[in-house]
């Protein structure tokens, strides 16, 4: 019984750490792309999050989605 309550605390910390993983990266991309001014590095770290977002899990893109709205500046 033990190495049952072992194997489901190791997986619960993996998904954790797989989870908080793909936001922080998704979070780093946002934030170099407002604070880049360069039109064209801009262009290639919006590829690159796109790239990313395609690999969130389906449960975790509403996390995602979130993120990026709030944290990433337009030009209007």
């Amino acid at each position: 019984m033990k190495i049952t309550k072992y194997i489901a605390v190791f997986a619960i910390i993996g998904a954790t750490s797989l989870f908080s993983t793909e936001v922080k990266q998704i979070s780093m991309l946002v934030d170099k792309i407002n604070n880049t001014k360069n039109h064209k590095v801009q262009d290639k770290l919006i590829d690159e999050l796109e790239n990313e977002c395609s690999k969130v899990e389906k449960e975790d893109r509403i996390t995602a989605q979130a993120i990026i709205r709030e944290k990433l500046t337009t030009s209007d």
